[in-house]
């Protein structure tokens, strides 16, 4: 996997090196590997390249833009998602530099948002493959998770569940748009071994996407600096923070590629990380306050003690090739209002969980920080139930929101919740009752 340096990879290198704090010997059995892998869903609070940002979607001129007929019965029949049953067809379509997107279906539920997209290279030049990603763009929304859910070898197309998640009710018009497509040119997957269960030298950095000040890491000497396509990475720290895992991943903004730590469990299940936080980074590894004057950007992966005891920690790196474009639709979406909320005032971890929120889609919590030394990550290691007469309902690991103060945990389901079924939910040992 390692090679002759290009200019770049070796400034990178002489930089790396100055660190000090050698670890090296905790990572002699890090060996890349080149297995396919498809990506797991990612959080919401992750600001990068491969993001859903949050950003003015409009509609482009030039962009071709039409009604499809037909579509909504296809991709029942042939991916027929869980959610299918709640679904409400959209079937419109727009096609830039040879790539068609079309919009199938879609449904809101208040501030949330799901909805299922497809991507096909009409040009057939390769450009749309099984680990296609995509850079979505929808106004004044946030996202909870864009995953690629299906990929026929046959017309290469690809199929998208997205679900975006709004600050208050979503307003229609809705534009949605995607900027860029990107195809795979080469994939890292390392196996991280993990370092005794002792703290580390930590800094106080501010978050690119606008958060509270983080504790996150002390940059030290590289412990893996990457190679080929994926040249110009390098993980600068791993070790613990208030009893989490942190893996700490500086990548070069130059190059096109992303990576992130992810974990495997014993079942080969993926999960993503409890929290992720992104700063920028100059050449001396000292934190910046903007892209513009940075060389690097740093991504820190945070595990809980639960996490690492079910599985191993893996560092991904992807390198691809991306095409931009204008790809717009603008639609009217319905709103499912079926929901359940109540008030509560559960206390742990030095915050306050002041609001549930249950809807098809999953749970909403609305927690409050009493300090500046609270932890709300830490609510996400609460156990979390259920009490309905529904069987088969499973939720995703949670992700944290920052916004004015508020911090919002979400959970998704990965089959629809019955709302009228529901009658409570456990957090921790509290019983919250739900009514709606």
């Amino acid at each position: 996997m390692m090679r002759q340096f290009d200019s770049d990879e070796q400034l990178i290198f002489e930089a790396i090196s100055g660190l000090p704090a050698d670890s090296k010997q905790l990572w002699s059995n890090m060996q890349p590997k080149t297995d396919d892998f498809v990506p797991p869903v990612r959080p919401a609070y992750r600001l990068r390249a491969t993001a859903i940002l949050v950003a003015a979607a409009i509609l482009i001129t030039g962009t071709a833009f039409a009604v499809t007929t037909g579509s909504f019965q296809r991709f029942l029949e042939r991916i027929n998602p869980a959610f299918s049953a709640v679904l409400e067809p959209v079937e419109l379509l727009s096609e830039v530099e040879g790539i068609r997107m079309e919009v199938v279906a879609a449904q809101g539920y208040g501030n949330h948002l799901l909805l299922y997209l497809t991507m096909q290279d009409t040009a057939q030049q390769g450009r749309i493959d099984e680990h296609s990603r995509l850079r979505f763009h929808c106004a004044d929304a946030r996202a909870i998770g864009v995953e690629q859910i299906a990929f026929e070898e046959t017309s290469k197309i690809a199929t998208y569940e997205v679900r975006l998640a709004f600050d208050s009710p979503h307003n229609n018009p809705l534009t949605i748009s995607v900027s860029r497509v990107s195809h795979r040119l080469e994939t890292l997957d390392i196996p991280l071994a993990l370092p005794d269960l002792t703290s580390s030298e930590t800094m106080w950095v501010a978050p690119s996407n606008g958060e509270e000040s983080v504790e996150v890491l002390m940059p030290g000497t590289p412990l893996y600096v990457g190679g080929g396509a994926l040249g110009g990475f390098a993980i600068t720290g791993i070790g613990y923070i208030n009893g989490n895992l942190h893996v700490q991943v500086h990548r070069d903004l130059s190059k096109p590629q992303d990576l992130y730590a992810y974990l495997k469990s014993g079942d080969n299940s993926l999960h993503t990380p409890a929290q992720a936080v992104q700063f920028y980074a100059n050449q001396r590894f000292e934190p910046v306050s903007s892209a513009g004057e940075s060389f690097f950007s740093v991504e820190e992966s945070i595990f809980t003690p639960q996490q690492l005891a079910a599985g191993q920690v893996y560092l991904k790196g992807y390198a691809d090739i991306w095409t931009d474009g204008d790809w717009s639709v603008t639609l009217n979406i319905g709103d499912y209002e079926t929901k359940k909320t109540a008030a509560c005032h559960i206390e742990a971890y030095d915050c306050v969980m002041e609001q549930i929120t249950v809807h098809p889609l999953g749970l909403d919590a609305k927690v409050r920080a009493n300090s500046n030394s609270a932890h709300p990550i830490g609510m996400l290691y609460l156990p979390i139930s259920l009490v309905t007469e529904q069987e088969g309902v499973v939720l995703t690991d949670g992700s944290l929101h920052w916004e004015d103060g508020i911090h919002s945990l979400t959970w998704e389901a990965k089959v629809p919740i019955d709302i009228s079924l529901l009658s409570g939910i456990i957090i921790g040992e509290t019983f919250v009752p739900l009514v709606g």
